[in-house]
């Protein structure tokens, strides 16, 4: 599977499910919406390194447990054991994410952090269309629904 990018003129007039002739071959269009991800304080919209971080003089913050080291340098990660914790949700005002911060890693799928900062890329995206994000989303609760019997 490989994919290209469709430059402006190209992606108004495609949706998710059409298809493209390219070289007599038929391919299938999809949207594909990059949710940036910092590696140094593991907050969406930004990189590490930019001027954006907040934390970015301060010590890493890690993926796998929401430590103060490295995620490289995560014996947890190493040993895999169980103790992984998400620093988006454990920083999260909501009281049922917080909650949620010891059943996966930053950056999940499944994270209530990550499919909003998803769904906000999306309503950004020229072309997207409400039926889209909101089958993203759908396709979201369900899988929240499954992994923690709850929907966010």
């Amino acid at each position: 599977s490989s994919g290209i990018n469709a430059e402006w003129p190209l992606r108004p007039g495609r949706r998710n499910g059409d298809k493209l002739c390219i070289d007599f071959e038929r391919c299938h269009v999809f949207d594909r919406y990059h949710v940036i991800q910092c590696y140094h304080c593991q907050e969406y919209g930004h990189i590490a390194d930019s001027q954006y971080c907040k934390r970015k003089g301060a010590t890493a913050t890690c993926f796998y447990c929401a430590g103060e080291h490295k995620s490289k340098d995560c014996s947890e990660r190493k040993l895999k054991t169980e103790k992984i914790r998400c620093s988006n949700c454990a920083k999260s005002k909501n009281r049922d994410e917080k909650r949620l911060c010891g059943s996966h890693k930053a950056g999940d799928y499944s994270c209530p952090c990550y499919i909003r900062e998803k769904a906000h890329i999306m309503t950004r995206t020229a072309g997207c269309s409400l039926q889209t994000k909101n089958s993203y989303l759908q396709k979201a609760r369900e899988i929240q629904r499954r992994k923690f019997g709850k929907v966010f």
